[in-house]
């Protein structure tokens, strides 16, 4: 992530419910309420896949989609 798109590091314990692992929230995110949270997880995946997509091909699999 921090070669990635270093800026976004912070926002990184967002990540954990999506990976599985538990990770204690930073100082930006342990302030998120239910809504910011969600958001900004949403816009830390767009973020992540695009800057991963540039540096070259990329196969994404969702699984339970529908839950989305």
């Amino acid at each position: 992530m921090a070669r990635l798109e270093p800026s976004l590091v912070s926002r990184a314990p967002l990540l954990g419910p999506v990976l599985g692992v538990a990770m204690a929230d930073s100082d930006l995110t342990t302030a998120f309420d239910g809504e910011l949270r969600k958001a900004s997880l949403e816009d830390l995946l767009r973020r992540l896949l695009v800057a991963r997509a540039a540096t070259g091909s990329l196969a994404v699999v969702v699984e339970d989609a529908h839950w989305l």
